[in-house]
């Protein structure tokens, strides 16, 4: 459980800071090329408090992973869809590849830790 413990701290601390990030600054996430150029900054800052409430899930499942056991699955997918979206956003020259990869690996990293660290009901064997 020590595993999955920190795993979900990083992921709350990832999320945080770029949510709160683009909620008040989201020209830095632009200038930061992780959102493209043209991006709306009330769309950023409205999709910042999606990532915000999330980090905060994220810190409650850090708190108490076994109670709160489907955040871990609802971030598995969050972090896998996101590092896809970025992937494809680097191939369609959406945002710069070298601004897109460096997410795609963390959020592919946490994804796969998170599959990994997570609790498995043990089988009973008769």
């Amino acid at each position: 459980m020590k595993g999955l413990k920190v795993v979900l701290f990083i992921s709350f601390l990832g999320m945080a800071i770029s949510g709160l990030i683009g909620l008040f600054s989201p020209a830095t996430l632009t200038a930061m090329g992780m959102t493209a150029k043209d991006a709306d900054p009330a769309y950023t800052r409205v999709f910042s408090t999606a990532v915000i409430a999330f980090a905060l899930a994220m810190w409650y499942t850090f708190r108490d992973p076994a109670k709160n056991i489907i955040v871990v699955r609802a971030a598995i997918t969050w972090l896998g869809l996101e590092g896809l979206v970025l992937l494809i956003s680097g191939i369609q020259n959406s945002i710069p590849m070298s601004s897109a990869l460096p997410g795609v690996i963390f959020d592919g990293v946490l994804a796969i830790l998170l599959g990994v660290f997570y609790p498995r009901a043990k089988k009973t064997t008769t």
